[in-house]
């Protein structure tokens, strides 16, 4: 299986679990060396980014390490190749594809940096 595959399989199992009516937006947290996880939040502000910090749901597999091939050893490479891979799952019609749509926010960053806002409303 590839990572795609692996990713969006990830994804769907994840928001597959029983989440709280209250949580409105979710994250995709980066780190290094290069893993990403998800969780949700019960708050969004649009100039706080700390609302990213409530995790008012978090899966029972959090999160899944991203083959260094994906990234070529490069956090700025890892984010933009992780934010494509969202998209594309964004676009499709699985049921975790229409969770996130639904969600005010979706957004993604490492850790320790700013986030970048995927979708809001």
């Amino acid at each position: 299986m590839n990572f795609r595959e692996e990713f969006f399989n990830w994804i769907d199992l994840c928001l597959s679990e029983s989440i709280l009516e209250r949580v409105i937006a979710y994250s995709f947290n980066l780190y290094e060396p290069y893993r990403i996880e998800l969780i949700g939040s019960a708050s969004f502000d649009l100039n706080d980014e700390d609302w990213a910090c409530n995790e008012d749901f978090v899966p029972t597999v959090r999160g899944i390490d991203i083959p260094l091939s994906i990234c070529a050893g490069d956090w700025e490479e890892c984010l933009a190749m992780m934010r494509t891979l969202i998209e594309n799952y964004l676009t499709t019609e699985r049921q975790g594809a229409l969770v996130l749509r639904g969600a005010r926010a979706v957004v993604i960053g490492f850790v320790d940096g700013n986030l970048e806002i995927m979708s809001a409303t």
